[in-house]
């Protein structure tokens, strides 16, 4: 009896239950079958693709979401709705050409209380955070 076998069967557990002891035999053979480079190669499949934010907002496609443009050009917003953004542009002679990423709830705003303090500006080349990633890519 293998190692597996021991743990998750017993001679008895084969006659009351026929289908624990095919369970068993199959995954010894399938654990036997896998080798380190398929193991390998599904933990590189399985990394992380993080979502960078594109130097030209035309570049910036989120999936499922329809895209707004407001002042010539120089602010353009994106979401599931037009009442409500997602994600923004701002063309800035301030701050610099930046996104901003909001949540639903906050209506639009650049931060949850509105307050300017608490605004994060996301820049081309930075990684993009969760939640938003993943609305990004529409899941």
């Amino acid at each position: 009896m293998t190692k597996t076998k021991s743990y998750f069967s017993s001679p008895s557990d084969s006659i009351t239950n026929p289908y624990l002891s095919k369970w068993s035999d199959s995954f010894e053979n399938a654990k036997e079958k896998v080798k380190e480079k398929d193991i390998a190669t599904t933990l590189e499949k399985k990394k992380y693709d993080p979502v960078i934010f594109p130097e030209n907002p035309n570049d910036f496609n989120p999936v499922g979401m329809t895209k707004h443009s407001y002042n010539q050009g120089r602010i353009i917003k994106w979401g599931y709705t037009d009442k409500i953004a997602i994600f923004e542009w701002n063309e800035d002679e301030k701050y610099g050409n930046h996104y901003h990423c909001m949540l639903p709830e906050w209506n639009s705003k650049h931060s949850e209380s509105g307050k300017a303090k608490e605004v994060v500006h996301y820049y081309a080349g930075q990684i993009m955070p969760e939640p938003w990633a993943s609305w990004y890519k529409g899941y």
